[in-house]
């Protein structure tokens, strides 16, 4: 379970009273549990999630719901994260299964309710319909919101808290307002597998400065704790399912009728956003045949179909995985904007298998580029003294190369993190399972990753590795057999072999070069 998912799955102050700190209902204090404390100074935050020990004899400072546990139960963050994890689970089997989505029914009440004042606003804003049909987007078909700022005037408290807590509108600042998040976006709603409205992305009409937490303007927002796919989760008996880069993408395709008869559509978000949920919930499909990634036609496009591609065929073996090739530079909405509807149906007839998409796609475009060795994965050996492999969680470095002896591994490992670049660093033989579990705990920790998706790529890398050392073995094999002697030194070879006495011949020379006393020898 990731640490964003822990985090967003519990309440500080249940998990407090778990721990045995008894907290004030009205005030949320409590007495410090790591101090000598008379009055309580140690204060949670529900709107944050955070808890802080006011006293000048403390050095808890403020902590978070893995740090409170971690300090409370003195355990390390590792051990800390996976009783947290079977807390959840706890909690979660004494609730029917019917609730158990991350969401609270309040929540979907509020974001279904907001919503509905989105999709209102929409169709009274000339800007937002305007952008909406620049973008080829049919707005009679396609359910669209719009976010004007307003939903919340003349409304209950409730609304509003609620509203904060969510993420909508931001604590008040110093004028007495909340600030409004995605202000001037149109906005589509994700859903949970029961349709209902769970999580929001909204996309800036026009560019503005943002106004909230200090954050420059940005084209695409999302909800915090995000859940929900768009446009909803795919149908039991899907078969054949595209992914595409982004919600307008998939947006775009499903307007399209020609497709939609055959195929059922699954936005990612971006070329980093194959979600837990969403690989979750493609795995779930029983029936599935075909998995169609259909991403942009640039370089970071074809990178993600070349990562999620792996990726999903590692999860599901048994299913096909294909890729379309996107016309260079472009995208499904801004091809639809300069096409007729027809060359979505011939690019769809044009697709590849995953595989051999991955050695076309080399031929087009500078990045990514692999080896004969390299084309079913991402391996990149191009210096044998620095080999890269590129997974969906993370970089992965072999430094100095990979030693010949077959019966271990033993690699210096670097993993870099994808976003922020931190790098953890480590000498271990891939082929311990010890060693790579234990190895995968602590990269987890140190980069706030999984765990068990680090071990599922190094088990990847090792049986990618044990491929090229088989190949660059029997090559230096080959090259060792083929001996070549020049014309002139075979024919002083000949003349010398020719002369009368060889022997004494062969013996003077030993001579020479320093070995004597071996005459009769």
């Amino acid at each position: 379970m990731e640490i964003q998912e822990i985090k967003s799955s519990l309440e500080i102050t249940a998990v407090a009273e778990q721990l045995g700190i008894k907290i004030d209902q009205r005030s949320k204090r409590a007495l410090c549990p790591f101090h000598p404390d008379k009055t309580p100074s140690l204060q949670f935050s529900k709107e944050k999630q955070i808890a802080t020990c006011f006293s000048s004899n403390c050095t808890l400072g403020t902590v978070d719901v893995i740090g409170l546990t971690e300090k409370k139960l003195q355990k390390s963050t590792h051990e800390t994260l996976k009783y947290l994890s079977e807390l959840i689970g706890e909690v979660q089997d004494k609730i029917p299964q019917a609730v158990q989505e991350p969401k609270q029914i309040k929540d979907v009440a509020t974001l279904k309710k907001v919503f509905s004042y989105f999709e209102t606003a929409f169709l009274a804003s000339k800007p937002a319909r305007d952008y909406a049909i620049s973008r080829n987007l049919n707005i009679k078909t396609i359910t669209i919101g719009y976010n004007t700022g307003t939903f919340h005037h003349g409304e209950n408290k409730y609304l509003i808290e609620s509203s904060v807590q969510l993420g909508l509108l931001l604590p008040p600042n110093n004028s007495g307002g909340n600030p409004v998040f995605g202000l001037g976006s149109i906005v589509f709603a994700l859903r949970d597998k029961q349709n209902q409205v769970t999580g929001l992305y909204f996309r800036a009409v026009e560019p503005r400065p943002s106004k909230f937490k200090g954050r420059n303007y940005e084209k695409h927002l999302y909800l915090k704790n995000r859940f929900g796919l768009y446009p909803n989760y795919p149908k039991a008996e899907t078969k054949k399912l595209i992914l595409t880069e982004s919600i307008i993408d998939a947006a775009t395709l499903l307007q399209n009728q020609e497709i939609t008869k055959d195929f059922e559509i699954l936005a990612i978000y971006g070329t980093n956003g194959l979600t837990a949920e969403i690989k979750a919930a493609i795995t779930e499909l029983e029936q599935l045949e075909e998995i169609i990634l259909f991403f942009d036609g640039d370089a970071a496009g074809i990178q993600a179909a070349v990562n999620h591609g792996t990726t999903l065929k590692t999860l599901l073996p048994n299913v096909q995985i294909s890729v379309v090739n996107t016309l260079e530079n472009e995208d499904i909405n801004s091809i639809a904007q300069g096409h007729e509807p027809k060359i979505f149906t011939q690019l769809l007839k044009e697709r590849t298998p995953f595989f051999y998409s991955v050695e076309r796609l080399d031929t087009q475009t500078s990045k990514p580029s692999f080896t004969s060795a390299e084309k079913e994965k991402p391996l990149n050996c191009k210096n044998p003294n620095n080999i890269t492999y590129q997974a969906e969680t993370a970089v992965y470095y072999i430094k100095g190369g990979i030693r010949r002896d077959l019966d271990s591994l033993r690699v210096t490992l670097v993993i870099e993190h994808l976003e922020n670049k931190a790098k953890s660093r480590n000498k271990l033989d891939l082929y311990e399972d010890k060693q790579t579990e234990k190895i995968s705990r602590e990269a987890a920790e140190k980069l706030n990753l999984r765990a068990d998706l680090i071990e599922q790529d190094l088990n990847i890398l090792t049986d990618l590795l044990d491929q090229y050392r088989e190949e660059t073995t029997e090559q230096n094999q080959d090259e060792n057999k083929k001996v070549s002697i020049p014309t002139a030194e075979k024919e002083k070879c000949f003349t010398f072999l020719k002369k009368p006495k060889l022997l004494q011949n062969i013996n003077e020379l030993i001579g020479k070069s320093g070995v004597v006393g071996e005459e009769k020898s």
